[in-house]
Order: structure tokens, then C-alpha cells, then sequence
């Protein structure tokens, strides 16, 4: 390839990827201040007072990952509602909401901050025949292991519990939750669904863990006198390694691991009593 078809081949590629960090950037997701249903159930009190004091979060690369299930979550909404057109064709245009078989991506507020600022989030699906609240989660192999051998973790019940909770006060009965967990690579076979029934008392627990952590900072002004827990603490937007200013950023826990991906960031972890960074 000559310089000149080498440079232009440079051009194409640079305009390429400049096009896909800057979808992504200005992506909602990552321009999301106000803390979520996806965050409560974090087991580090530390992470959630920094999103409650509105702490600039660090730059994060590229956020390739999360743009691939973001992509994927399309996808999914695409199909669920197709199958839902599918049946109003049938039924000439004769069917009734309630007569569908899911609500895809509705927006619901899950409780309240204690300003009245409402928190609210988009559950990825409801099954009305079953009453079921869904939540997609596209993981890769090690995650997809770890949750078939341990569980979902604490984080990602919460979080169902939460959207199951906000469907309720908006008038729609829920039964069960799911969360089904969709491989980054591999087959459709590799898949793994989990459910349990709804318990209002989950989503609540969560709601006033929440509202304590944010009247420990509104009291004190900062994050400090928060516990810090090991969570995967690289991965959180407020690390900042070698931190002795918990106002600057949290030195966190956690050594780096060898591999596993993230297979433990949503596990409530082990840690003693009153554990924390300095």
C-alpha cells in the first residue's frame, strides 16, 4: 500500500472510531448525574455518598463494554415489541394495552430522596401474563459462571426488587423478579435466567439504606465516617489510588484481581466490622 493510500486508510479509520467515542460520550448513560435503581444496592456506602455529593466521577475509557449491552438491550426491546405487534396484526388493531404481552423500557420512579427528588429508572421488561419484572444483564464468560454457581449478588436484586417496587406504585401488580443473563460471546444456549418472588420489604430495605447514607452527608458534608468495602474498587468512577483526602477521591480496598472480569462487583463482600479506608 502506497503512503498516500495508507494515509487515506488512516483518515477512514480515525473518523470511524472519533464518530463511536463520541455516541458513546454523549450516550445517556454516561452522562447520568442523579444516582439510580442499577447503583442503590452497591455494598460500598463510600461509592453511593460520592454520587449523592454529585463528586466528578474519573474518566472511564472508552466504555466499549457497556455500549455492546446497550446495543444488546436494543435489540431485545426490538424483539419483545415485535412479537407484541405481531398480535395487534392479528387482532386487527383489536386489542387493548392490557391485552399485550410486554411493557418494554417504562420509565418508573422506584422512591424518593429526601428533598422529594424522585429516583427513577427504566426496567428492560414486564411479562404481564406472569406478572414478572425482567432485567437484562449481557455479561461475559467469567461473570456468566460466577452468577451460575453464586447467585446474582446483592446489587442486581436490589435493583429488580427496586423496579418491581416503582411498577407497584404505579398501579401494576408484580409477582415474581427475573434477571436474565444474556453472554457477551458464546450461544444463546450459554444463558442463564434467575427469579424470585417480589418482596416490597427488599426494596424498601434498600430505599432506607440509601436515605441514611444521604443523612450521614447532609450532616457531615463529605463522605467521611462512610465505610469503604471492596467492591471491585478500580472500577469505581471515585478511586483515586494513593487518595489521603477522601474529599479529592477514595483510595479504596480491593487489590487488583488476576481475572474474573466482573464477576464480583454486585457480590455483597466479606469484610469485619467498621472496615474502611483511610
Amino acid at each position: 500500500m502506497s503512503t498516500f493510500a495508507a494515509d487515506r486508510s488512516e483518515q477512514a479509520r480515525e473518523a470511524v472510531m472519533n464518530a463511536v467515542r463520541a455516541k458513546i460520550s454523549n450516550h445517556p448513560r454516561s452522562q447520568q448525574k442523579r444516582i439510580g435503581p442499577s447503583e442503590i444496592g452497591n455494598p460500598c456506602d463510600r461509592r453511593i455518598g460520592y454520587k449523592l455529593l454529585g463528586q466528578p466521577e474519573r474518566e472511564r475509557g472508552d466504555a466499549w463494554k457497556p455500549t455492546v449491552g446497550t446495543a444488546v438491550h436494543a435489540w431485545l426491546e426490538r424483539a419483545l415489541d415485535d412479537e407484541d405487534q405481531a398480535l395487534v396484526i392479528a387482532a386487527k388493531g383489536m386489542l387493548g394495552d392490557d391485552q399485550l404481552t410486554w411493557i418494554t423500557e417504562k420509565r418508573v420512579t422506584v422512591g424518593y430522596l429526601a428533598d422529594g427528588t424522585p429516583i427513577t429508572g427504566s426496567c428492560d421488561a414486564y411479562h404481564r401474563p406472569t406478572r414478572t419484572i425482567i432485567d437484562h444483564k449481557v455479561v461475559g464468560v467469567a461473570s456468566l459462571r460466577d452468577k451460575k454457581a453464586n447467585g446474582p449478588g446483592e446489587q442486581y436484586r436490589a435493583q429488580v426488587h427496586l423496579y418491581a417496587a416503582g411498577f407497584v406504585m404505579a398501579g401494576i401488580p408484580v409477582d415474581a423478579v427475573a434477571i436474565n443473563f444474556m453472554p457477551q460471546n458464546g450461544n444463546l444456549t450459554d444463558a442463564w435466567w434467575w427469579s424470585e418472588p417480589f418482596d416490597f420489604a427488599r426494596a424498601a430495605q434498600a430505599i432506607g439504606r440509601l436515605r441514611a447514607i444521604e443523612a450521614h452527608i447532609t450532616q457531615a458534608g463529605s463522605v467521611e465516617g462512610l465505610p469503604a468495602v471492596e467492591a471491585w474498587c478500580s472500577f469505581c468512577p471515585f478511586h483515586t489510588p494513593g487518595s489521603t483526602d477522601l474529599q479529592a477521591g477514595c483510595p479504596g480496598l480491593s487489590e487488583p484481581r488476576s481475572g474474573g472480569g466482573f464477576a464480583h462487583m454486585v457480590e455483597a463482600p466479606t469484610i469485619t466490622q467498621g472496615s474502611k479506608a483511610s
